[in-house]
């Protein structure tokens, strides 16, 4: 660290070691240990070459028989790559929830051992448990989260997936404190041991209540398209965007076959199908 042999820095005072910034940010603590209190010191601070170290130092008192503070033990571990480490983990857990914020999905695991449950962040928000809880309900308390009339088909869900690995993906509801009941989507998997003993389910839940209310207003509206057609005396016709008919009116179908026998068809296809 001091880039100095051992003979320059045995018997020097620590100040003629260190640079005085970094000396001036220990000095506190130094005088603590001599004082007689065991401390613990853990910041980031400048060595000689100029470079910026993480370190954790541990100081004891030295102290004779008649326990008099004669001076101090010091031991100090760098511990830069580790908090780089952690540092750059914590960005990565931070840059995880943002997403999952924004696609208002959430990540658990149930840890079959022990019976914990470990919700994400965002899991809390979409179960509207966040800041109620600490940790993921247990297996009772989960269920008590659903909507009742889905509670069978996931216990369903999840006991195939443990006993017989057998995909666990499907809709639900779930009911908030408020009543208002939200549907989600949950996939997940089990992770075995080599005996192929069941010990912890990973997954995901996300939440499509605003997908399932889009998906169902469209449904209205293509529903209240084809009533108005099929009252109408004009012709209506609809093409996808692979050019293959998707619905004909009644009045158009006068003139030709069924709807089942041209629907799904291109123009090129339904030549000669209609007489006018």
């Amino acid at each position: 660290w001091y880039k100095k042999p051992k003979s320059e820095i045995v018997g020097r005072h620590m100040n003629e070691i260190m640079l005085p910034e970094t000396y001036g940010a220990y000095e506190n603590a130094i005088e603590r240990v001599l004082a007689g209190e065991v401390v613990l010191d853990e910041r980031e601070s400048k060595t000689p070459d100029g470079v910026y170290r993480h370190k954790r130092a541990n100081y004891v008192p030295d102290r004779d028989d008649d326990g008099t503070v004669v001076g101090f033990f010091a031991l100090v571990h760098d511990i830069t790559d580790m908090r780089r480490a952690t540092s750059e983990l914590e960005i990565e857990r931070a840059r995880l929830a943002e997403a999952q914020r924004i696609g208002n999905m959430g990540n658990w695991e149930r840890d079959f051992e022990t019976g914990e449950l470990h919700w994400s962040d965002q899991t809390f928000h979409i179960f509207g448990q966040a800041g109620r809880i600490s940790h993921g309900p247990d297996p009772e308390g989960f269920m008590a989260l659903l909507h009742e009339d889905d509670r069978p088909a996931v216990q369903a869900a999840l006991d195939a997936a443990i006993e017989t690995d057998a995909p666990y993906s499907l809709d639900h509801r779930i009911v908030l404190l408020d009543g208002e009941v939200r549907v989600v989507h949950e996939e997940a998997v089990v992770v075995r041991d080599a005996d192929g003993r069941a010990l912890r389910m990973a997954g995901t839940v996300q939440d499509i209540t605003e997908q399932r209310q889009a998906e169902a207003a469209l449904r209205e509206s293509e529903q209240r398209f084809q009533d108005f057609a099929n009252a109408s005396a004009d012709w209506f016709w609809e093409f996808d965007a692979n050019d293959r008919l998707i619905f004909i009116s009644v009045k158009l179908s006068e003139y030709g076959p069924n709807p089942e026998e041209v629907i799904g068809k291109t123009v090129e296809e339904m030549r000669g199908d209609f007489a006018g």
